[in-house]
């Protein structure tokens, strides 16, 4: 997986790839029909506001896991571009068949969670698997909130004095580091 926006994440993935340090590998994470480890390859700080909840609107359609519903899956993709124009393409399946959901990210299930935070809105996947059927998933909106207050110019104040304060206590822990003289008896 290329860079994936923490915020696109469902929080339990999150919680268990941010304490985890530049180049470490996730526990197993059992997910339907897999088993997925995740490594920390890099952070990037985007300068984006916290995000507080992420709701995601998404459709999955249920297709036979055969040719044919490959060629189903191909003929959706090419036809659709948003959610709505699903409702027009799947027209005669069954009800069951073609659903349409609005969740929290926390209460997505783990494995639709992950495809979806690859996919941006209108994009859609065919790699799940649900029984004998392969979903056909399009995610149709992803609404974040974020922070309503912004910071004061006092939190701003002090954020900029602590990443200045670590700094330098990193730099002087290098000068230590650089002039400590080791020896083994």
């Amino acid at each position: 997986m290329g860079w994936i926006e923490l915020g696109n994440l469902p929080p339990t993935i999150r919680a268990i790839i941010l304490p985890l340090g530049v180049g470490g590998v996730t526990a197993p994470i059992p997910i339907p029909n897999a088993i997925a480890m995740f490594q920390l390859r890099g952070l990037e700080d985007t300068g984006t506001p916290a995000v507080q909840a992420v709701e995601l609107d998404y459709m999955q359609v249920l297709l036979p896991d055969s040719e044919g519903g490959a060629a189903e899956a191909a003929r959706l993709r090419a036809n659709a571009d948003q959610c709505d124009d699903l409702f027009g393409l799947t027209k005669g399946f069954p009800v069951d068949q073609v659903v349409r959901t609005k969740l929290p990210a926390g209460d997505v299930p783990r494995d639709l969670g992950l495809e979806l935070a690859k996919l941006d809105p209108g994009e859609s996947s065919f790699a799940l698997r649900r029984g004998t059927a392969r979903v056909f998933l399009m995610l149709c909106t992803r609404n974040v909130a974020i922070a309503e207050n912004p910071p004061t110019p006092q939190a701003i104040r002090d954020q900029l004095i602590n990443q200045r304060l670590a700094a330098f206590a990193e730099i002087y822990m290098n000068q230590l580091r650089a002039a400590a003289i080791i020896r083994e008896p």
